[in-house]
């Protein structure tokens, strides 16, 4: 979902075609974001993002600017979308919001920042970078997000972390310092695509929902969204790898 001729601009349209009892079904994965100026971003990536998360729960990346709508505090309808309840963060510095009761938190969200990005988010929930390392730095902005949230740093080494692991992952093989604009949209696309394969393939096609039957493609949505909850560990850990493979193929 960017800005041109590849990307939907009218809000409207958009939005019926994700509560569409069809288009979710064939909808891997979302990307929103790039390409758009701050400005397009708050008109079009939060209620384009809060529809695709709640009503048809699709797996998204969100970028650039459509990231920075979800920092907004006069947007926090769109921000507790991946950010937890300030106060719920659990022990500073440890990243331990392990999904237990495997209870559906909603679809697999992918943020993409780059370093001012991530500035930004840092800013957002007061985390100090004082004598911190990257990877500890990266444990402590989980612990801020909701579970089905993963963050990939774009930068020289790019870095991928989730709630409810303490694990880093870093891609090994190293990029330029700056990241320009035309790279970091080919890593989301490539990112995208690599969610929506990943997905795909722990999501069980046979739920107790059927196509056939009365329900919305809400319900289909939630169906397929707790079907892969129950693999939630499994399918966190696989998006994370796809994200590190994404990250290989563009550097």
């Amino acid at each position: 979902l960017g800005w041109g001729g590849a990307g939907f601009g009218d809000v409207e349209r958009l939005q019926d075609l994700l509560m569409n009892d069809m288009f979710p079904q064939k909808l891997a994965a979302l990307c929103v974001g790039p390409g758009l100026d701050c400005d397009a971003a708050e008109v079009l990536c939060g209620p384009i993002c809060r529809a695709a998360m709640i009503q048809s729960h699709v797996p998204m990346v969100i970028d650039s600017c459509a990231l920075v709508v979800m920092m907004d505090e006069d947007t926090t309808k769109y921000s507790n979308l991946i950010w937890k309840a300030r106060g719920d963060s659990g022990n500073a510095g440890t990243n331990n919001h392990v999904n237990t009761h495997h209870e559906y938190v909603g679809p697999i969200i992918v943020i993409t920042p780059d370093h001012n990005d991530f500035q930004q988010l840092l800013l957002h929930r007061q985390i100090s970078e004082d004598g911190r390392t990257d990877d500890e730095l990266m444990r402590e902005l989980c612990c801020h997000l909701k579970p089905n949230v993963i963050v990939v740093r774009k930068s020289k080494d790019n870095k991928i972390c989730r709630p409810g692991s303490d694990i880093v992952l870093t891609c090994a093989i190293p990029g330029c310092d700056y990241y320009p604009g035309y790279v970091g949209d080919l890593l989301v696309g490539c990112i995208t695509t690599l969610l929506g394969w990943t997905v795909a393939r722990y999501c069980c096609p046979n739920t107790s929902i059927t196509r056939g039957s009365s329900a919305t493609a809400e319900d289909r949505g939630a169906a397929r969204g707790r079907a892969l909850n129950r693999r939630s560990d499994k399918v966190m850990d696989a998006v994370m790898h796809a994200c590190v493979a994404a990250c290989t193929i563009v550097q």
